[in-house]
This record gives structure tokens, C-alpha cells and sequence, in this order.
């Protein structure tokens, strides 16, 4: 399942369509997407909220990390989000505060 980080959205009924709106999107985008979706090899996208600020919030964690290949860590403002997310970083941004409370599916 692909996972998206949004700051902020109305209401969850709003998230349920806009997950709705963006794996659609994906599918007409990406025909390997597409593909997997079909097959059911990925579920549909989650959408998750988290509360202003947040990634302001996240830039210093990733530039205190430093990189995997023994550079220094660097400034905030020295830091793009990375498009894939794992381990302590992913988990920080799921726990924050502002996330629905939802099921998983």
C-alpha cells in the first residue's frame, strides 16, 4: 500500500474521496500501477493527515540522520522529503498527532 502525507485536509470524508481521486489518477497515469492494482498486488493509496507544521518538523530529523554513506549531517534547509520513507522516519510521521484514527485495511 502506498501511504500519502498531507498537511492539513477538511475531513475524513473528504481523505476518502481524495484517496478515491488519486488512485484513480495513478491508475490512468502509471500503467504499471495500474497494473499491480489490478492483480491486487498493492492496495489502493491511504491518505493521511498530520498537523500543521509537520514537515517543517521533519526536515531537522532528516538532517540530523546524516546520509547512509557517512556524510555529515546537514541543515534543514539543506534537506528535500524523501519520496520513500522507512524505518524511525516512517514511524515518526505515522505517530504524529493530526493523523485520522482509522482501520487498517
Amino acid at each position: 500500500r502506498y501511504h500519502v502525507f498531507v498537511e492539513p485536509v477538511a475531513s475524513a470524508a473528504d481523505l476518502e474521496r481524495d484517496e478515491q481521486l488519486l488512485d484513480k489518477a495513478l491508475c490512468q497515469e502509471h500503467e504499471v500501477y495500474a497494473s499491480f492494482r489490478r492483480r491486487g498486488a498493492v492496495s489502493g493509496v491511504q491518505v493521511h493527515t498530520v498537523a500543521p507544521g509537520t514537515f517543517a518538523a521533519l526536515r531537522p530529523r532528516l538532517a540530523a540522520r546524516g546520509d547512509a554513506a557517512g556524510l555529515p549531517a546537514v541543515g534543514g534547509g539543506q534537506v528535500k522529503v524523501p519520496t520513500v520513507l522507512e524505518g524511525e522516519i516512517a514511524e515518526w510521521l505515522l505517530s504524529v498527532e493530526g493523523s485520522p484514527q482509522r482501520s487498517p485495511s
